[in-house]
């Protein structure tokens, strides 16, 4: 077997485990809800330990056969405030409720996160305050903040 050659001086080799999933987007057939449940306990793990992901557009959760990865924290923060973690409830609530019953990811995220993390979201869940990749989702999927605030007036559609 042949070695690769060395490096150049002051240069960086980033090697990346091969993870045999499709981003959220792209999965084919139905997203498997062990997955849905495995993407909200990464992200109760990110939170109890301070930090925030802060880009958790769909592209950005890969989907195993029965778990999810979430990738690139690039803009990820520690010591992230109870805002910042909000808006990563609110943004994978969004992203999840592109694929999945909306009602099963909000009790997906009641479970693992707890319902008072899932209420601290609640006011973040508007077009305004979501990524642009949230704002797509919502075009696409009419009536998504209906189903994911079903008992919030703020949510109901307008005559």
């Amino acid at each position: 077997m042949s070695r690769p050659p060395p490096c150049p001086a002051a240069s960086a080799v980033l090697v990346q485990e091969f993870i045999d999933a499709a981003p959220l987007h792209a999965v084919v057939g139905p997203v498997p809800l062990a997955a849905v449940r495995d993407a909200w306990e990464q992200v109760a793990r990110l939170h109890r330990a301070g930090i925030a992901h802060r880009d958790l557009r769909a592209a950005n959760v890969l989907v195993g056969r029965d778990c999810a990865y979430l990738v690139d924290l690039g803009f990820g923060a520690d010591d992230a405030s109870a805002e910042q973690q909000a808006r990563d409830v609110v943004e994978l609530m969004v992203a999840l409720s592109t694929r999945v019953d909306p009602a099963s990811v909000v009790a997906a995220a009641a479970d693992r996160l707890g319902v008072e993390a899932v209420a601290d979201g609640l006011p973040f869940l508007q077009p305004a305050v979501l990524s642009r990749a949230g704002r797509a989702a919502l075009r696409g999927h009419p009536g998504m903040l209906t189903c994911l605030r079903p008992g919030d007036p703020a949510a109901q559609p307008r005559p």
